[in-house]
């Protein structure tokens, strides 16, 4: 996933300017290591902003369109055509996870804004689709549990394990531990549906089926 954040600096005002620019910082770090971009018309430039030379200077942002041209062994293109000569006061910083996937930087004149012209960053997002595990909380247990002889005990373990025993012998054989783990899980989640008297005559199976599809709607897949 990609971070944009928007950026207008208070023309004229340098010091509200700066204020800005430092809170804009704060929450994008507060975002944590992942690809985020600001940009936008900040009404100054990189040199004459000590909150913007100060972030990019230790590396932590970038000034994509200065990085790209320097790369190219050019210089980066004007945006702004209020003053004579130009000047780069639009600009697109991104800190190192987006940087990983820029792939080029274009500035173009849009006809119908007379004084700005935009920045075309062109990005491989392939590479933000990396999959991450997250942890699902599991549902409380009931406060009220039935309490339940040895022997039916016994018989729920059965009931429990007679679909699993033999692959959880042979996951464990193979030292696959997550693989167990999910085996071992699915039976605990199972014992608790049984102890219940409503579900004592519900085929373990279709609890199976239950519980999976619960699991499955949770995880957000």
């Amino acid at each position: 996933m990609l971070h944009m954040m928007t950026v207008y600096g208070h023309a004229g005002k340098q010091e509200s300017r700066e204020s800005l620019f430092e809170r804009v910082f704060e929450a994008a770090s507060a975002l944590g290591s992942v690809p985020t971009l600001i940009l936008g018309d900040f009404n100054t430039t990189v040199e004459t902003s000590r909150t913007l030379r100060a972030a990019t200077s230790i590396g932590q942002w970038t000034d994509v369109a200065h990085h790209v041209a320097m790369r190219n062994g050019t210089s980066p293109a004007k945006t702004c055509w209020q003053a004579e000569g130009g000047t780069r006061i639009d600009l697109v910083l991104a800190n190192e996870a987006a940087m990983q996937a820029v792939e080029s930087v274009e500035v173009v004149e849009v006809k119908p804004i007379p004084t700005h012209h935009a920045i075309v960053v062109r990005m491989n997002l392939e590479r933000f689709q990396d999959r991450q595990r997250t942890m699902v909380r599991p549902a409380a247990f009931p406060r009220r549990m039935p309490n339940l002889s040895e022997e039916d005990e016994r018989s729920l373990a059965e009931e429990t394990l007679a679909k699993t025993r033999d692959k959880l012998a042979r996951a464990l054989a193979r030292k696959a531990v997550e693989e167990a783990w999910r085996l071992a899980s699915g039976d605990v989640r199972l014992s608790v549906l049984l102890r219940w008297p409503p579900l004592r005559f519900v085929s373990p199976a279709v609890l199976r089926l239950v519980d999976f599809g619960s699991s499955f709607l949770s995880s957000g897949l």
